[in-house]
C-alpha cells in the first residue's frame, strides 16, 4: 500500500506493512533547510506509542523501520511534525 500526501515543507512518499515480520516503513523527504522533525506513532485514541525520529534532519530523503509485533491489528496514526508543518496520516495494522 502507498501513501501519497504533499505539504509545503515534506513529502511522504510512502509507508508499508511487511506482513512477514510486523515492520512498517516510513519514508519522507524533506525539501527545506535544517529543521526540527518528530515523527510519533498513535493508537487510536490518541496514545503516543512510540517516537520514531526527534531531532534536526536537513533537507533529503529517509526511511524510518518501526517493529509492530507488540501491537495488536487496528488503525494507528503516525505524525510527522517540521518546524514548518505537521502531517498527520491513518495506518492500518493486520497481523
Amino acid at each position: 500500500m502507498k501513501v501519497f500526501a504533499l505539504t509545503s515543507s515534506l513529502l511522504i512518499i510512502s509507508y508499508s506493512l511487511l506482513a512477514q515480520n510486523s515492520t512498517t516503513k516510513i519514508q519522507y523527504e524533506l525539501h527545506y533547510p535544517a529543521t526540527e522533525v518528530n515523527l510519533s506513532i498513535f493508537n487510536s485514541i490518541g496514545n503516543k506509542i512510540s517516537e520514531l525520529v526527534n531531532g534536526p534532519q536537513g533537507p533529503g530523503s529517509y526511511s524510518v523501520s518501526y517493529d509492530a509485533h507488540n501491537y495488536s491489528s487496528g488503525i494507528y496514526y503516525y505524525r510527522l511534525e517540521t518546524s514548518y508543518s505537521t502531517l498527520t496520516k491513518k495506518m492500518i495494522f493486520i497481523k
